[in-house]
C-alpha cells in the first residue's frame, strides 16, 4: 500500500513550488505504509464486496529525474489486500503512459475495454434490484407522509419557516440507498409518533462519513428533499472551511430575511431583523452583510435564532467537513440544539 516513489514525488514538488503552489501533504498520504491510506484501506475493504472491482497496475517503471526510473503502481500497492478472489490486470506501459492507448487494438485497451463489458453485464441484476428496494422505500415513505405529521406542539409557523430549496443538484442517477435513508429518518426522528415528547426529536445529529464519491452529499440531498415535509426548513452549510461556513450561515439567514421580504414585504423584513438582532449588519436594500469582520457575528446571531424555543423543527446539513479542527459543530453549537 503506498508507493517508495513518493520520495521523488516529494523532490518534484519541491522543485515546481519554485513556479506554482503545491500540496506536499498529498505526496505525503501516498508514501509506503501511510496511515491515511491505511485508513482509506479499512473503509474501502469494509464495502468492497458489494462492488464488481478489478485492479491495474503497471508494468514498466517511469523515468523521473537525473536519469531515475521508479516503478509508481506496482502490483503490491494496487492491490487491496484481503480481496484475493479480485483479478489485477498488468497494463504493460509505465504510470504516464497507463491509459494512454494507441488505438482500438491495442492489446491493453482490448482487455480494460472488455473486462469493463463484462462488469456492466453483471451489475444488471444488481441495479434492478435496486430499484426494487428504491420503490419499496418510496412506497413507505408516502405511506409515512399519508399517516404521520408534525406534532402541534413542535410545528413551526410564521417566520420560523421556509420553502424548500437545496444549493446543488440532485444526481438523477442516485437510486437505490432505501435502508439507509430509512435508517437517518429513524435517528433524527425517534419520537415522530410521540406528540406527547414537546421537541418530538430535536437536538439529534447523524454523521455519514466514507471514502471520497461515494454518495454522502447525495444521500443527504435525497433525505432533504423526501423528508422535507417534516420540517419547517432545510438549511445547508458548506463546511470545507471555517469562512466557508459562516457564510453558510449568512446565507441562512438571508433566506430568512428574503422570505419574511417575500410574504410581507417591508414590515416582514423589519421583523425578522429584529428577531435575528441583525441591526447594521442588513442594509437598507435587505442584503446580510459578507464582510469577513462581521461573519463571525453574523454566525453566532443565526444560530442564537435556530437556538431559539420554538424554532425546534430544522434539519442543517453541514457538508464537506474534511477537517474537524477546522470546523467543528461543538464550536458554532454550544447549547442546546433545537432542530436536528
Amino acid at each position: 500500500m503506498g508507493s517508495s516513489s513518493a520520495t521523488w514525488g516529494t523532490l518534484l514538488l519541491n522543485i515546481s513550488s519554485v513556479f506554482t503552489k503545491t500540496n506536499a501533504a498529498i505526496i505525503k498520504h501516498l508514501k509506503t505504509n501511510s496511515e491515511w491510506l491505511q485508513q482509506q484501506l479499512d473503509q474501502f475493504t469494509a464495502i468492497s464486496s458489494d462492488f464488481k472491482i478489478k485492479y491495474c497496475y503497471e508494468a514498466f517503471e517511469t523515468p523521473l529525474i537525473l536519469g531515475k526510473s521508479a516503478m509508481i503502481v506496482p502490483r503490491v500497492s494496487a492491490v487491496v489486500q484481503g480481496r484475493p478472489d479480485i483479478e489485477a490486470l498488468c497494463l504493460s506501459k509505465n504510470h504516464i503512459e497507463l491509459v494512454r492507448f494507441t488505438g482500438a487494438n491495442d492489446e491493453d485497451f482490448v482487455s480494460v475495454a472488455s473486462n469493463l463489458r463484462a462488469m456492466i453485464g453483471e451489475c444488471q441484476d444488481k441495479i434492478a434490484r435496486n430499484w426494487t428496494a428504491q420503490a419499496l422505500f418510496q412506497s413507505s415513505v408516502e405511506a409515512e407522509a399519508n399517516n404521520i405529521g408534525a406534532c402541534p406542539e413542535t410545528k413551526s409557523t410564521g417566520f420560523y419557516k421556509l420553502p424548500f430549496r437545496m444549493p446543488i443538484e440532485r444526481n438523477p442517477m442516485f437510486i437505490g440507498r432505501g435502508a439507509h435513508l430509512q435508517q437517518i429518518h429513524e435517528y433524527l426522528c425517534p419520537t415522530w409518533n410521540d406528540c406527547n415528547t414537546k421537541e418530538c426529536g430535536s437536538g439529534q445529529i447523524v454523521v455519514l462519513y466514507g471514502l471520497g464519491g461515494m454518495g454522502k452529499t447525495q444521500l443527504a440531498l435525497t433525505y432533504a428533499a423526501e423528508q422535507q415535509e417534516h420540517f419547517s426548513a432545510i438549511l445547508w452549510v458548506d463546511g470545507s472551511s471555517r469562512r466557508n461556513a459562516q457564510l453558510g450561515f449568512r446565507k441562512i439567514a438571508q433566506r430568512y430575511v428574503d422570505n419574511a421580504s417575500e410574504k410581507r414585504g417591508p414590515e416582514g423584513r423589519l421583523e425578522i431583523q429584529q428577531q435575528l438582532h441583525l441591526g447594521d449588519l442588513l442594509t437598507p436594500s435587505g442584503q446580510v452583510t459578507s464582510v469577513d469582520i462581521h461573519l463571525s457575528e453574523v454566525t453566532k446571531l443565526t444560530i442564537s435564532f435556530l437556538e431559539r424555543e420554538g424554532n425546534n423543527n430544522w434539519l442543517l446539513v453541514l457538508d464537506n467537513v474534511d477537517d474537524l479542527q477546522e470546523v467543528d459543530i461543538v464550536d458554532f453549537f454550544q447549547g442546546p440544539r433545537q432542530g436536528k
